[in-house]
Formats: structure tokens, C-alpha cells, sequence
């Protein structure tokens, strides 16, 4: 291999890379997690995509899901009958009375429980 196809190489390598950290930190940015407490219901969302609105009368309770292992980041389908919008930190989970279950990634699991809970009673 001659200089300019050295230097050729370089820099098809330098700007392959850059490219690589800019998608890599674009898709970071896209992978959060949300969960709104409304009077009516409660509003899941990851990565801008996933989504799901679950009726507070649906609810059973909310809890601290704490030992819940963090198996891969976005909407992850977990057993049957549970779905995970997990970006990793702390989670909840809530619990349905048809038996289904929702954990995901919040800031606060005990600002999260407690509105969740409030809003079931």
C-alpha cells in the first residue's frame, strides 16, 4: 500500500468512526423511558415509539420493583402477560387486575408508587 492510499485509508477510518459516535449517541438520546399519573390513567412510553395508556380502574397497584434484572433497554416483552419500557435505573411495576404486569424505568419508584396508588384508591 502506497502513502496516499495509507493516508486514503486513515482518514475513511477517522470519519467512519465519528459517524459511528454520532449514531451511537443519537440513539442514546432515543432510548427513555416516561411514565405520565393522570386522573384516568397512566401513560408508558420508550424510545419516542412504544406506548401504552393503562385506565387507572385497570390497576391493581403500583410497587418498587428494585430486583427486577435490567435485561436489555427498550420495549421488552418479559413473560407472558408483562411488559417491560426499561432504560435502566430504578423501576416499577404496576400490576393489573386481569393479571397483566407493566415495569418500567422511573425517576422516583416512590413519587411514581405513591401517585399511582393514590389515584387506584
Amino acid at each position: 500500500m502506497d502513502t496516499g492510499e495509507s493516508e486514503a485509508y486513515k482518514a475513511f477510518e477517522s470519519i467512519s468512526l465519528c459517524i459511528i459516535s454520532i449514531l451511537v449517541l443519537v440513539v442514546s438520546f432515543l432510548i427513555t423511558a416516561s411514565a405520565q399519573v393522570a386522573k384516568e390513567e397512566v401513560t408508558l412510553r420508550c424510545a419516542w415509539v412504544f406506548s401504552a395508556k393503562i385506565p387507572v380502574a385497570d390497576i391493581a397497584r403500583a410497587e418498587d420493583d428494585m430486583n427486577f434484572p435490567n435485561a436489555g433497554f427498550g420495549y421488552r416483552i418479559l413473560g407472558k402477560n408483562h411488559r417491560g419500557f426499561i432504560v435502566g435505573g430504578p423501576q416499577a411495576t404496576l400490576h393489573l387486575h386481569d393479571g397483566r404486569q407493566y415495569t418500567v424505568s422511573v425517576d422516583s419508584v416512590d413519587e411514581f408508587c405513591e401517585a399511582v396508588n393514590k389515584q387506584v384508591r
